[in-house]
């Protein structure tokens, strides 16, 4: 593959959005030993905002 589509981009982040709720648990569990376990709770969400926008994306152009 010479470059990144949109399409290809959109499914990138659903990917990643995937693997980051699947694994909310683990980090809030890693989070808690040295922090107030809010870290899975905190990537989750932004990976869920990320791939909402990417979805949403309607432009042709994914260098915009």
């Amino acid at each position: 593959m010479e470059s990144l589509g949109v399409n290809e981009l959109k499914a990138y982040f659903a990917s990643l959005k995937t693997i980051m709720d699947e694994n909310r648990d683990y980090l809030i569990e890693l989070d808690s030993v040295m922090g107030d376990s809010d870290l899975g709770i905190t990537m989750q969400k932004s990976f869920d905002a990320a791939n909402t926008f990417a979805q949403s994306f309607s432009e042709n152009d994914a260098g915009k």
